[in-house]
C-alpha cells in the first residue's frame, strides 16, 4: 500500500491496516520456520547430519556474543537490535 493511500484513511482504518499486517508478519514467519524445519527434516532424512542447539546451547551462545552486541548497539543503534530480538521470539 503506498504511503499517499495509507496517510488519507482515517485513524481507525489505519489501526485496522497496521494490525492486519502485524498478524500477517507472524503467520509469514511461522510459515517460513515451518519450510525451514520441513527441508532441513527432509534433509536429515536423506543422510545430512544436522546438529540441533538445546536452549542450554543456544542460550550459551548468546552470552557468548553479548560483547559483540554491545559493540554494534552503538554503532547501529540500539533500535536494531531491539527490533530483531522482538522477531527472535
Amino acid at each position: 500500500m503506498n504511503k499517499d493511500f495509507y496517510d488519507g484513511l482515517t485513524q481507525e482504518q489505519q489501526q485496522i491496516v497496521t494490525d492486519a499486517a502485524a498478524e500477517f508478519v507472524k503467520q509469514q514467519r511461522q510459515m517460513e520456520l515451518d519450510d525451514t524445519n520441513l527441508y532441513v527434516d527432509k534433509l536429515e532424512e536423506e543422510g545430512m547430519q544436522v546438529n540441533r542447539l538445546t536452549e542450554e546451547d543456544k542460550a550459551a551462545f548468546k552470552e557468548a556474543l553479548a560483547p559483540m552486541y554491545e559493540k554494534y548497539k552503538g554503532e547501529f543503534g540500539e533500535d536494531v537490535f531491539t527490533m530483531a530480538e522482538k522477531y527472535e521470539q
